[in-house]
């Protein structure tokens, strides 16, 4: 299943098919009940539902609307679909003008941000008679000012709980303030990014999170003066009863300089007001690294609004500092992150370190963690998905024609998209060679 949230505040989880094209269309609903006062009487309300276009097609050819459910739809196409895309639910999630600008799924909660209002909320789906039902679960507010720019589940790393057991949630906000919150929906933890000099707020672009060290998770974020800022989980949350005060980040490193942004927007999105991004556009982390098993490391992945990409290796390295309250390494001593390369003729091992393609900001950034060496993708402004080699740098293929392309979603082999008005695209990597021999393509 995939969730997919709209402009107008709505969210439809829609089960994957199998046809080449879907289109869901709104129609009128006639529904009818008992009233509610003493006299019972049957009444009509008029609401609305979305559709599969090919089931409206066959209620036009003939079946009554009392006759009509998706299990007879389902037998009479099974000659001309193996399986197609079905909407399991939807609902309003926020107000109707209050575009959703982040959404995550985890295990049966679904978690929404709007774009105006900062606030978050989520939502438990179960299922009851075979169909999905979602049920307010709680609201996140009060905290953030600005558009939500991510969402992320992670685990505070104690002792006593599983570092696989995603026991917390991060929010993230352009307005430049970041959030803990347990998922009873609890603040845990609050705090506003600054400037390299401390003395200017600075907005936050994007954000994602390491799991891949047995012991400990590392928030990074991508800023829009250039930086990327990393932080122990564990060390912000002991610090939180301090009266959640930023404490000294793990690194702070320029990744992208802002002063070279927006080299070859395309003036279509200049008019889209979209020159603003600067610094830091995508970030995303990329597994475990390459270096050897003395010292623990791990591969981000940036993209900046100069439509570089930027592969690093983030190295775990012991600190002889331990009054500042430093998070303790896995032998007890203080740590902090280097990022490799430190200079732009270098690279990391075995890997490059810069890709150039993108001709305006990179907006989404997305690693196969399961098999890093494989493949990344990134999208731009620019309208382009590209597939890149991590060892050599090269270009393995891209997809051309997205407008205001700014989501991707890779599972496995499944990559889904935005960027085509309405449509949501999906894109199956593990197809067969010769499976375009089934489509009777007119180009």
């Amino acid at each position: 299943m995939i969730a997919v949230a709209r402009t107008d505040g709505t969210v439809y989880v829609v089960t994957l098919g199998d046809e080449y094209l879907t289109k869901f269309r709104a129609r009128l609903l006639l529904q009818s009940g008992k009233s509610d006062g003493a006299d019972e009487h049957t009444v009509f309300r008029v609401g609305m539902e979305m559709v599969n276009e090919n089931e409206e097609e066959i209620d036009k050819d003939g079946l009554s609307s009392n006759e009509f459910s998706v299990e007879s739809w389902k037998q009479q196409t099974s000659s001309l679909l193996k399986s197609p895309f079905e909407i399991e639910c939807q609902f309003q999630a926020h107000g109707t003008e209050e575009p959703i600008s982040a959404l995550l799924f985890h295990d049966d909660t679904l978690f929404t941000a709007s774009k105006i209002s900062g606030q978050v909320k989520s939502w438990k789906i179960d299922h009851v008679d075979g169909k999905a039902v979602v049920m307010p679960s709680h609201h996140m507010d009060g905290v953030h000012r600005d558009e939500i720019v991510a969402l992320k589940t992670l685990s505070h790393g104690d002792n006593n709980v599983d570092v696989n057991d995603h026991n917390l949630l991060l929010s993230a906000s352009k307005d430049g303030s970041f959030a803990i919150w347990d998922m009873n929906g609890d603040l845990v933890y609050r705090c506003e990014m600054m400037s390299e000099d401390g003395n200017l707020p600075v907005n936050i672009n994007c954000a994602d999170v390491d799991t891949s060290c047995a012991s400990e998770h590392i928030i990074y974020l991508g800023l829009s003066d250039g930086y990327v800022v990393g932080y122990s989980v564990s060390e912000l949350l002991g610090n939180a009863s301090d009266g959640n005060t930023c404490t000294v980040p793990k690194c702070r490193f320029l990744a992208h300089d802002p002063l070279s942004q927006n080299k070859g927007l395309p003036h279509d999105c200049k008019d889209k007001g979209k020159s603003s991004l600067m610094g830091v556009t995508a970030i995303s982390c990329g597994g475990a690294g390459t270096s050897s098993q003395a010292t623990l490391s791990s591969i981000l992945v940036t993209g900046g609004a100069d439509g570089s990409v930027k592969q690093w290796e983030m190295l775990q390295n012991k600190s002889s500092r331990s009054s500042n309250g430093d998070a303790k390494g896995e032998s007890g001593d203080s740590w902090k992150l280097v990022h490799w390369p430190r200079l732009p003729t270098q690279r990391t091992k075995a890997r490059a370190h810069m890709f150039q393609g993108h001709y305006g900001p990179v907006t989404a950034i997305k690693c196969d963690t399961e098999d890093n060496t494989s493949k990344f993708l990134s999208a731009g402004l620019d309208g382009s998905i590209r597939v890149w080699n991590p060892k050599s740098g090269n270009e393995m293929y891209r997809m051309d024609g997205f407008d205001d392309l700014t989501s991707i979603c890779l599972d496995k082999e499944i990559l889904v998209t935005n960027g085509m008005n309405e449509y949501v695209c999906i894109h199956d990597f593990d197809t067969d060679d010769d499976l375009s021999n089934s489509y009777d393509m007119d180009w």
